[in-house]
């Protein structure tokens, strides 16, 4: 990607493809500088931001990565992707109010009818670290109930325990524990 970029200086695939590579490569600095180079060229390059932001997050630059997310979000408002992955950075930094947003943003983008289990797992912690305890508790179980869809299965674990402690901080005790039962019988060293 190197020869393709040097050949068409102007080609902005060429530079995003040799940022790929770059990172690959373990050269995090010529990624970036490959990264800004091609939506230098094309301000529209959608993917180059969202790469952009996933290495600075990767780095922990987060208010770099958030800038490049909102960039993102900037040429295409509907990007849900964008949308939960800024939602977890904020999660991250304790930015739980724009988490939220971010979130709901995301799962009103979803058509009618769809399930989002890891982005509604997401919400639902976002909201109990704000003492919104009614709305996470609807959100855990919206995730529990679509949880088959996550392929992972210590996240579909961990999906079942976070609805458990929902309920069980809901005062539901008897439904948590049938809860904690079944995580355990899932995963014995489940913590």
């Amino acid at each position: 990607f190197s020869k393709t970029a040097e050949i068409k200086a102007d080609f902005a695939p060429a530079r995003y493809n040799h940022a790929l590579s770059c990172i690959k490569l373990g050269e995090d600095k010529a990624a970036l500088a490959s990264f800004k180079q091609a939506y230098n060229i094309d301000p529209r390059y959608e993917k180059a931001h969202l790469e952009e932001a996933r290495l600075l997050f990767r780095q922990k630059d987060y208010a770099g990565a958030a800038a490049a997310y909102q960039n993102v979000l900037k040429i295409n408002e509907n990007n849900r992707i964008a949308l939960q992955e800024l939602g977890a950075l904020y999660y991250q930094t304790e930015k739980y109010a724009d988490s939220e947003s971010a979130f709901k943003r995301s799962l009103a983008l979803l058509p009618t009818g769809e399930a989002d289990p890891l982005t509604d797992y997401n919400l639902s912690a976002v909201l109990a670290a704000q003492n919104k305890n009614t709305e996470a508790l609807s959100h855990a179980k919206k995730a529990y109930d679509a949880k088959k869809m996550l392929k992972d299965s210590e996240l579909q674990v961990n999906v079942l325990y976070n609805y458990a402690l929902l309920l069980d901080k809901s005062g539901r005790t008897g439904e948590a524990a049938l809860k904690y039962e079944e995580v355990l019988g899932i995963n014995p060293k489940h913590v």
